[in-house]
Parts: C-alpha cells; structure tokens; sequence
C-alpha cells in the first residue's frame, strides 16, 4: 500500500483545492494511506475534506510568536516547528507530494521525502529538484501572469500521473454538516416551487466587496436581484460572511428591493451544506469556487483580477467564467450576470452578445483535459490563439502518450483561417527577436570564458533574454522553463558556472525551434499535431507518478538530510 503525505503551506483555498487530487488518487488507487501536513490555522477547514487518514499540524502562530519575543531565543521556535516534524520523520513515506509554493516547503519536502518526492525539493547542494516537467510548469510558470488556460488542478493531477476524475457522490469528497441550515433551504424550495417543476432553480450570490475594482457595483446586484423575482426563472439568494462589512451591504441591498430576499451568513463550516442545496452559485469567492467545485455545483465566477483567470477557476463541466477585460469601460452589468445564468444549463456553446468589455468562458472536459472555452462574440483572437496553443505545447512537451490534440476540432470552430495566419506570422517575428537575444548569449558567453571581465556584459544579456519569459507568446514557455533551469544551478566555481548556462542555453534554442515547427505545421494545414510527433524527444507513454521513483532524487539524497536543530 502507498503510504502518501502532501505538504501543503498554503491557505484555505489551497486546502480545500486539495480535495480533488485526493479524491483522484483515492479513485484509482483506493488502497492509499494520504496524510497531510498544514498549518494548525486551517486544521478547521482541512476538517471538511474526506479520504485523509492522518492530519499533522504546524502552529505557525506560536512559532511567530517566539521567534519574535524578546525573551527567548531562536532555538524556542526552531523546537516548536520541528516538534510534529520528529514524528512525520519516523514514518516511511513511499511519496511526499509538495504542494506549495515556498522555500520552506521545498526544504520540507527533502527532509521527509526519504527517496521519493513529487515537485520540488532542494538538493544537498542547494539546487532546486524538480521531479518532472510538470513539475516545473506548477511551480513556476503558473506563478507568472502568463495564461496558457491551465488550472492549478489541472496541472497537478498532471504532475502526479492520474486523471482528472468526475463524480456523482459528492459525500466521497467533503463533510457537510445537516443543521437547519439544510433544513431551510429545503423549506424554500419546497414554498417557492409551486408548481413543481425541473426547470426551477435556486441560485446562491456570493460577492465580497460590492465595489471591488468598479467592476461590480450594489446597483449591478439589486438590478439582477430585481429582474430574477420578477421573471420567476430562478431564485437568488445572497450570502454573506459575518463581516459587518457585508452585513451593512446585504441590509442595504434589501431596502432597495420591494420584496424580502434570503440572506443566509455563512462560514467555511456551513458553506458546503449551503452550497449542496443550490442549483449553481455566481460568486468572485476563491474559496466558494473550490468549494463548488468538490459538491458539484455549478459556478458562475465574476473573475475581478486578471492573475488568478484560469489558475484558481472551476474544473466542472459547464461553470462559466465571466472576465471584465477594460479598465476604462462599463462595469459588469446585470444583464451580463443574466446570460451567463441563462448558459449555466445550455448543453451547447452558443455565443452572446454580452457587453463588448465582458469575456465569456465556460468549461468543457476533452481527452481528460480541462478547457475553457470563449462564448461571447467579442474576444481577442490572437489572445486566446496563443493561450490554446500554449497550453497544447506544454502537453507535447510534457506528455507523449496524449490521445488527441484539439487543432483540427478546436481551432477551426473559433478562429477565421486570417486569424490563424495573422497569429502564425506575428510569432514567427516574435521568434527571430528571441533567437537574436539567445545567439548574442550563446557569442558573449565564449567571450566570458575567456575574459572574466566580460561577464557583466553577458549577465546583461542573458537578463534581457529570461526578461521575454513576460512577453505574450508561445516562445515565452521554453524560456521559462529555461529560467528555472538556470535557478537551479549551483556550483561552486565559475567554470562551470559558465559551461552549465551554455549547455542550458543550446538547450532552449533546440526547443525554441521545435516549438517553431509546430507552428509552422499548423500554418500548412491546421491539422493534428499528432502524427509529427517525432518532434517531442520522447514518445514513450508515462505510467502514473505513484509508481515510478525519483532517481534524480536518489542521486542527490544519498546521505540523510538533518534540519534537526542543535541546542
């Protein structure tokens, strides 16, 4: 039997996001003993989440405190962090998975690990040891505000080799509590669905800070509120946290309505059971959208920053995300909110005439894949292009056992063949400026080994190079793969220093030209990446992370690592 523990330092949305993976894992390989390790802060909310054997915590806030009281020393709070640590250590871990995002984390990760990891650890030497491509896209290209139409989930179940499971049994996946809260929303389905009839849906409204960015407005709520009740379509209920904040805002939205509307308070304890009564939620709420999520409701995100699109959105088939894309513009209108809840249950992407500053996505599943797919008439073609491409590259490069691509059935449905051109010659001169940056390293690189006073000019350049890693476009992804290689580095002497950034060097201009015959290839044809696939270095088909091992780990791991303080 696997025994697995994930390592994960990060919030409550990161937590309840977890549950997903798990549920994965558990499907496939029931047999899985999965503990955790959180922060105490959270225990509450790792609490809702099911198939977790064993939850071991760390008290952050105690640590904190000792490390900055003035009456004791350091050690104090060194032995207060490594105190559930001692435990976790006896254990035999057959995989550590590393979830997080920080440094402490990847040194978690080494210390617990034994031989086998999945992310990132840190070697002996202070590199950085990622354990496969994947890896490295959930580190660190999801960190940059690069959209290649990739979840967070998504890319971790990639990460770890198993599929992005469905399911029917919401009870497999999170603890909700039966309390009268359950009983009321009951109660209110029951008086207002008179007739009974399929059709009648109730509809949570959960949004934070009415004001947030102009982009949303209480005006913007108490109209959609008003249209709702009058057509009788479907019944809104707002929900509110126990801010006085939101109870100011939600007393003031229902004295401009004529009629009395639901108000129910919520907390991370009762939201799941709220959210099991609705038909679908239309929220901006992280945590409500990974909640959605794991009891299945469908969401209708209001994403109000640009950074978290796609990265911390729904995985469920159907939820559809809604994006103000001008800073100048009108703000999201009710009518906006309207359609999108009119498309919540079309089986079909039809595109609406939603305001001409409101983006439109809504979730389709495709070969395992999660896609997120444009529905309104007004996009940027040459946006969305380089996000779809983007994102098909990085299976390519990552995962040679893909069944299908989605040029030919994808494509060809959304973009005019004078996009796709436009698109294609654009990257290609994009191309040519990124390969005059890469030869001007690789010639001032030469120069640098012989001179050493010439390595500021190279440093210079090889800045200006990992600089376009920011820039919109489908180069951009090897040369983020190129900078977490070069972060990686570490030796001791400037040789090889130097011979190690050469090698990484030629080894982005052999994957900026493999990504350029792709492109090309879709440029004569616009057919199936699929059959040039002799592209990719290597087609053998993955098997799921759970039974493979780390050599690279073992290779650099063969001495224990201690962080074991010494008082």
């Amino acid at each position: 039997m696997n025994k697995v523990l994930f390592i994960n330092l990060g919030d409550d949305i990161d937590i309840i996001r977890m549950g997903k993976l798990i549920f994965s894992i558990k499907t496939i390989h029931p047999e899985t003993d999965i503990s955790i390790l959180i922060y105490k802060e959270y225990s509450s909310v790792a609490h809702c989440l099911r198939n977790i054997n064993k939850t071991y915590k760390i008290d952050k806030t105690k640590v904190k405190s000792l490390q900055s009281s003035p009456l004791f020393c350091d050690s104090f709070a060194l032995n207060e962090f490594m105190s559930p640590l001692r435990k976790i250590k006896n254990l035999k871990w057959s995989y550590v998975l590393n979830l997080s995002h920080c440094s402490i984390s990847n040194h978690l990760t080494s210390y617990l690990a034994n031989q086998k990891h999945i992310g990132v650890c840190m070697n002996r030497d202070k590199s950085i040891n990622y354990s496969n491509g994947w890896a490295k896209v959930y580190h660190e290209i999801l960190q940059v505000p690069f959209r290649t139409g990739l979840s967070s989930i998504e890319i971790l179940h990639q990460m770890i080799g198993v599929d992005l499971k469905t399911h029917n049994n919401h009870a497999q996946l999170i603890f909700y509590d039966e309390t009268p809260i359950a009983n009321k929303m009951l109660d209110i389905r029951k008086n207002h669905q008179s007739p009974p009839s399929s059709d009648f849906k109730v509809a949570g409204v959960l949004i934070e800070n009415f004001f947030i960015e102009d982009k949303i407005s209480l005006d913007t709520i108490h109209d959609f509120f008003n249209i709702s009740m009058q057509r009788n379509e479907f019944l809104p209920i707002l929900l509110i946290s126990s801010s006085k904040h939101e109870k100011d805002m939600a007393n003031r939205l229902q004295n401009l309505l004529s009629k009395d509307i639901y108000i129910f308070e919520y907390n991370t304890k009762t939201l799941p059971t709220i959210l099991l009564h609705l038909d679908f939620i239309l929220t901006s709420n992280p945590l409500a959208i990974a909640m959605g999520d794991l009891t299945e409701t469908p969401t209708i995100e209001i994403c109000l920053k640009e950074n978290v699109l796609f990265n911390q959105s729904s995985t469920l088939e159907g939820s559809i995300i809604i994006e103000h894309i001008s800073h100048t513009g009108a703000p999201i209108s009710s009518t906006d909110l309207l359609k999108a809840c009119h498309l919540i249950y079309q089986k079909k992407n039809i595109p609406l005439n939603f305001s001409r500053d409101i983006m439109a996505y809504k979730v389709h599943h495709k070969n395992n894949r999660c896609e997120y797919i444009p529905i309104s008439e007004h996009f940027e073609a040459e946006k969305e292009l380089t996000r779809f491409i983007s994102k098909d590259i990085l299976y390519l490069y990552n995962d040679s056992s893909r069944t299908s691509l989605l040029f030919s059935s994808l494509y060809k449905n959304l973009f005019h063949k004078e996009d796709l051109k436009k698109w294609i010659d654009k990257e290609k001169n994009t191309l040519s400026r990124f390969l005059k940056n890469l030869l001007n390293c690789l010639r001032l690189i030469n120069q640098a080994r012989q001179r050493e006073d010439q390595g500021k000019i190279f440093v210079k350049e090889l800045d200006s190079l990992l600089n376009l890693a920011y820039q919109n476009s489908i180069f951009s992804i090897p040369i983020h793969i190129f900078r977490a290689n070069i972060e990686s580095i570490h030796t001791s002497d400037y040789d090889s220093n130097i011979n190690m950034i050469e090698k990484e060097l030629f080894e982005l201009k052999k994957y900026l030209q493999e990504t350029f015959k792709i492109i090309d290839l879709l440029a004569e044809d616009n057919s199936d990446l699929l059959t040039h696939r002799e592209t990719h270095p290597s087609n053998s088909s993955p098997k799921p992370i759970l039974e493979k091992t780390n050599q690279n780990f073992q290779e650099n791991h063969q001495d224990e690592i201690s962080l074991e303080p010494t008082l």
